[in-house]
């Protein structure tokens, strides 16, 4: 035994000779592997030594013909039954898709730079990237007018230069188009209501100020403020009305009418404002709350019949119906245009004469609408005459009005656009290409701004002097309204403001603007694109940041020192190293007051992109049974963080040890690892608050805080790996009200791995089989298609194969009247409400008798509230409650040409000389 012992004792310092050994004869093929895979390919890789020469290298623009092609497929969740939803019922949600989508990515500006992972002072690179997408919806010529200067690595666009690469075919199931439209919440209103802290709150600063509106709650201690007094700032001692319950209650005790406006006339549908807001929804895509004959909003018990302006349907902008392109892309926005300068220019003018400036509104007015007060105002507007005016160049076409003696002449329903911009490959001005196939409805609202001018214009002809009535002013600093409207920045009609009236906002798409348009004319029927105009487009308006990655260890780090660990994480974004995740507040739920109550938590970068893993194939040295060699396919880390770039996150994966990944070429195939997504990655922020955040009261999603202006979430596509009641979201405690107004989600029959072949499931009916309610057992029994992974060569550490899988989701604003004043101004005691029935019974209690006594003659015996934030046109909709948007895939595979004629040699060469080392250090072991 003992000269056994003696003998291992000997052969031990041996075998790990051997093992060095090992490493020495495998460095020059590790050499070789980068040098083919930076110098001369150009596709980069992170694992080189830093030096001017291979940054070069790595700063090669790719011709996009030999790189492996990335494609980004977008799933997209359609609420079926909007009315009824925002009614209090379910809420059917369809999943369309898959929309495809080709990305090209291009780095440019490369410098050496310090790295806070590496003491090397050139540990990083630092660099700009350029991306842009073509849509697979058509067969497509794509070519590339990008080119380089040798000299500088500098980027060139030349039509000389131009570079066609194959015909892309349609990837696109032949029963979806990028046309179609889905209907769901709306992001941006969502924000608006955060703004002006509830629907109420926005619906009654068009009647009075915010310190009016907020004496409301106060109002037996203050006066009705006047006609002359409403709106005015400085008139802060009077009240904009008086809540329903309260003026009831005042009208039983008194025997009369108290000498208030009841807050509920102003929820009339039939007046200017409500009327104002239904005519912009439905500008906007938005759907119907209210038909001819149904109760009116106000709780009065009286009928519905119509708008000022004759609409026989009452349309809320909260959830919106909008193609596919434009959900993408962007789009124009009539309700923002208005509502955004609204809440922005005024308070500025009113800071200005505070101060003892001589200006004028419209003055103000027309500066703010050009973004030439973006650097003084709380809000950055942008040029939104101009954005307007260049909607109107590819919208005017489909614009129509009547004529007299029709009654809709006179009405906004008699100056309408009805249809959709050309297509981008038609256009090929880059102003015009990103509004291409863009819905031109909401260009009405500019559209009919002709009429109010030339109305006010005749008016004024009559009687220079016309009381409520002032010319109008283009914001652009023309006159011309009279040839098909303008963006305004003054001017009244019979007393109603004109400011921001016919303004655009623009919407952001998820996927960003799209500037790939028109290269040439079509070649037998199809369109050519080019992509190095896009770039151009993107570079020219600095929307791209400058991004870092630790590229580089110092020289002569060990493979498991701190740097090595950190190759490839990203450093920078859009400029910046570190991100506002989410405010500290303690409370599991996102609410309004977040910004007010909490603490905001930033988030350091701190993660790669997922297209690199860690260099050199070790295995755990703990498992003594599998082989140790360099290309064994097993990783030197067992975790890794990937940082997602739009969504400002960190994501874990974890080493799949009993996966059996190969990467193939045409004839042989070389071992592989594979990472998954952690389980635990959207674990419950209350549980993980120092790294996710506060806000989520599940399992399966992570609040992107402060990144958004409404509560929104990132989470796997179906909320995969977490909480059950994410999928039908029953639970109501939170709003102290019965269960329900959850939602169910379908998905149509098709094959996950089915991209252009997908069969058409017909229109969606719940008793339609082809379309699957999605459940706890469908999620796993699909989990591998639907989770996020990569296969990568640890040898080289290039992914090989990459499918990452996110989805977003919204919720509509939570309103809780016990801890949001803005919120008890929502209260109601009629059947219209139903939530925080405990705070008004509460608040009930502690009445005087005489108080309940008159409460009880009046028939006021339910003291509930609103639901959410929307509490005027959906007070039944519960707040906080998780609605998925959208969710995409982004997927890489080389192909096995590709890893023929790039990789396969010397990997396969490298993984012989590290196993036929390893087998020598396995006999020195034994």
């Amino acid at each position: 035994m003992h000269s056994h012992l003696c003998l291992a004792l000997v052969m031990l310092p041996t075998g790990l000779l051997f093992f060095l050994l090992s490493i020495a004869v495998f460095h020059p093929v590790h050499k070789e592997v980068n040098i083919k895979l930076v110098g001369e390919s150009g596709r980069g890789t992170a694992h080189h030594v830093c030096n001017d020469e291979e940054v070069k290298a790595y700063g090669k623009v790719p011709n996009f013909l030999d790189e492996a092609p990335t494609y980004l497929d977008y799933y997209f969740f359609s609420i079926e039954n909007p009315k009824e939803y925002l009614s209090g019922t379910n809420a059917e949600v369809v999943e369309y898709g898959p929309f495809v989508l080709r990305k090209f990515d291009v780095s440019y500006d490369i410098s050496l730079a310090s790295s806070r992972y590496s003491e090397n002072p050139t540990g990083a690179i630092e660099f700009s990237s350029v991306s842009t997408v073509v849509v697979l919806d058509k067969d497509t010529q794509v070519t590339s007018t990008l080119s380089q200067d040798n000299a500088d690595n500098s980027l060139l666009w030349s039509s000389d230069a131009r570079t066609a690469l194959p015909k892309m075919t349609s990837q696109l199931p032949s029963h979806i188009s990028m046309s179609d439209k889905i209907m769901n919440l709306s992001p941006s209103y969502i924000s608006l209501l955060g703004d002006h802290k509830s629907e109420l709150s926005m619906v009654l600063s068009f009647t009075c100020s915010p310190n009016q509106i907020e004496n409301i709650a106060s109002a037996k201690e203050k006066k009705q403020c006047t006609e002359d007094e409403l709106l005015d700032s400085s008139k802060n001692d009077c009240a904009c009305c008086m809540q329903d319950e309260m003026f009831k209650l005042l009208t039983e005790i008194d025997g009369a009418a108290p000498a208030y406006v009841n807050c509920n006339d102003i929820l009339d549908e039939t007046n200017d404002t409500m009327s104002f807001f239904s005519l912009m929804a439905t500008y906007d895509g938005g759907v119907p709350v209210k038909d001819k004959g149904d109760g009116k909003l106000n709780g009065s018990g009286e009928t519905f019949t119509k708008t000022a302006h004759g609409q026989e349907q009452f349309n809320t902008p909260l959830i919106q119906a909008h193609s596919i392109n434009d959900v993408m892309f962007g789009y124009p926005s009539a309700l923002m245009g208005k509502l955004v300068p609204k809440k922005t220019i005024y308070p500025a003018f009113d800071a200005m004469i505070a101060a003892g400036d001589d200006v004028k509104i419209t003055e103000i007015a027309a500066k703010a609408l050009k973004g030439e007060l973006d650097n003084t105002l709380a809000t950055h507007i942008g040029n939104l005459a101009k954005y307007t005016s260049d909607v109107g160049k590819l919208c005017a076409s489909t614009c129509t009005k009547t004529s007299a003696p029709d009654p809709l002449a006179t009405s906004p329903f008699g100056w309408m656009c009805d249809g959709n911009a050309p297509e981008r490959h038609n256009l090929d001005t880059i102003d015009d290409i990103v509004l291409g196939g863009i819905d031109c409805k909401p260009f009405s609202a500019t559209f009919v701004t002709e009429m109010y001018c030339s109305e006010i214009a005749n008016e004024l002809t009559l009687d220079p002097n016309a009381i409520g009535y002032e010319a109008c002013v283009c914001a652009d600093g023309t006159s011309d309204w009279s040839d098909g409207g303008c963006c305004l920045a003054g001017g009244k009609y019979d007393g109603m403001d004109l400011m921001g009236t016919g303004c655009l906002y623009p919407i952001d798409g998820i996927v960003g603007p799209n500037f790939v348009g028109k290269d040439e004319a079509p070649e037998m029927g199809v369109p050519k694109v080019d992509i190095g105009n896009a770039m151009k487009a993107i570079i020219d308006r600095e929307l791209e940041g400058s991004s870092g990655k630790f590229m580089c260890p110092a020289p002569g780090a060990w493979f498991l020192a701190f740097e090595q660990m950190n190759f490839g994480f990203t450093e920078k974004i859009e400029g910046e190293t570190v991100f506002s995740t989410y405010y500290d507040t303690g409370n599991p739920r996102v609410l309004p007051t977040d910004a007010l109550t909490g603490t905001l938590y930033n988030s350091t970068i701190n993660g790669g992109d997922g297209t690199m893993g860690k260099a050199l194939g070790w295995t755990d040295l703990n498992r003594p049974t599998v082989n140790f060699s360099p290309g064994s396919g097993k990783p030197h880390v067992q975790t890794y963080q990937v940082y997602l770039e739009d969504e400002k996150q960190t994501i874990q994966f974890d080493y799949d040890f009993f996966a059996f990944a190969r990467l193939c070429g045409t004839d042989a195939c070389i071992k592989a690892s594979r990472f998954r997504q952690s389980l635990s990655a959207f674990s419950s922020s209350v549980e993980n608050a120092t790294t996710w955040g506060q806000g989520t009261p599940y399992d399966g999603v992570r609040s992107l805080g402060p990144l958004s202006n409404a509560p929104a979430y990132l989470h796997a596509p179906f909320y995969l790996d977490g909480d059950v009641e994410l999928l039908s979201q029953q639970n109501n405690t939170h709003v102290d009200a019965a269960l329900g107004n959850g939602i169910n989600i379908y998905r149509g029959g098709r094959k996950h791995d089915e991209y252009s072949n997908a069969a058409d499931p017909g229109a969606f009916l719940k008793s339609n089989s082809n379309y699957v309610k999605v459940d706890a057992t469908y999620l796993a029994e699909n989990h591998d298609h639907l989770e996020s992974y990569f296969d990568f060569e640890p040898a080289s550490g290039l992914t090989f194969d990459l499918h990452m899988r996110y989805g977003k989701s919204y919720s509509v604003w939570e309103c809780d009247p016990a801890t949001d004043s803005n919120c008890a101004l929502g209260k109601k005691t009629g059947a219209n409400a139903h939530c925080y029935r405990s705070v008004g019974q509460t608040d009930h209690d502690s009445l005087e008798q005489v108080q309940k006594d008159a409460y009880s003659k009046a028939g006021i015996d339910d003291f509930a509230y609103p639901c959410s934030t929307a509490n005027v046109f959906s007070p039944h909709l519960v707040g906080g409650k998780i609605m998925p948007m959208h969710w995409h895939e982004k997927r890489m595979t080389v192909s096995a040409e590709t890893i023929d004629s790039e990789y396969m040699d010397m990997l396969t060469n490298r993984a012989k000389v590290g196993n036929s080392m390893t087998h020598l250090f396995h006999l020195g072991l034994i």
